[in-house]
């Protein structure tokens, strides 16, 4: 296949946001204090004002953002679209959240028919099979003791593509009022760990420039809105 077929992959949203590093190769760290979780400030989202309560994704301001390598350094990029999303804040913490990603809108910048249509087939995401892909929250941790200040959170969970479900982390930085809420994150995955196994070098050897690096880039911008009872 040609350099325009090139690994991408979503996230996370996940988000949720997930978006979520996989695996020991890719997990967020965080930074060392010395200090337990309970005296490094996890009382809040940093200088935020957020009110407890439900919160749903804005599906159509949320976005994420995904870039893939070759080998030999050329790169493609491109979107896809959150389905939908929830998250629950308690005591000024995230306490549940998920996100379904839609996995028919994955797209390129610039649009490449017979790309978008590889990355749908079995070859990558099995869009036929498996329409969605889902990220659901486990925990959030602050990044370091300046960092909670300033809404720096490592956030875990779950996310599930083509059937297969990995813990992943990342970090991201949250932010809003007392009505709205917003995260942002740039993190990575390895796709080996959802078996998407097209051109990858931990399957195959002999591939030479036409190895696709598994380490896929993600970017999250995502916004929900309080839930009004």
């Amino acid at each position: 296949m040609k350099n325009s077929y090139l690994i991408s992959f979503t996230i996370v949203a996940v988000a949720i946001l997930g978006f979520i590093l996989a695996g020991k190769k890719t997990e967020a760290p965080m930074e060392k204090t010395g200090l337990a979780e309970e005296e490094q400030g996890l009382t809040g989202l940093g200088n935020a004002n957020f009110t407890d309560g439900k919160y749903n994704l804005d599906t159509s301001s949320s976005k994420i953002l995904w870039e893939g390598e070759y080998l030999t350094g050329l790169k493609e990029n491109g979107t896809v679209m959150l389905k939908s999303g929830e998250i629950t804040v308690e005591n000024g913490l995230i306490t549940e959240g998920s996100f379904v990603i839609d996995m028919n809108t994955i797209e390129s910048i610039p649009h490449k028919d017979r790309l978008v249509s590889h990355l749908k087939n079995d070859d990558f995401f099995s869009v036929d099979i498996y329409p969605t892909a889902t990220f659901v929250f486990k925990s959030m941790a602050p990044t370091s003791e300046a960092g909670a200040s300033e809404g720096r959170f490592v956030i875990a969970g779950d996310l599930t593509v083509r059937g297969i479900t990995k813990p992943i982390s990342f970090m991201s930085t949250l932010s809003g009022d007392e009505g709205a809420m917003s995260a942002n994150a740039s993190f990575a995955i390895n796709r080996a760990d959802w078996e998407i196994k097209y051109n990858s070098p931990t399957f195959f050897g002999d591939l030479g420039e036409k190895i696709i690096r598994d380490a896929v880039s993600i970017g999250l911008d995502l916004k929900a809105d309080k839930v009004i009872e």
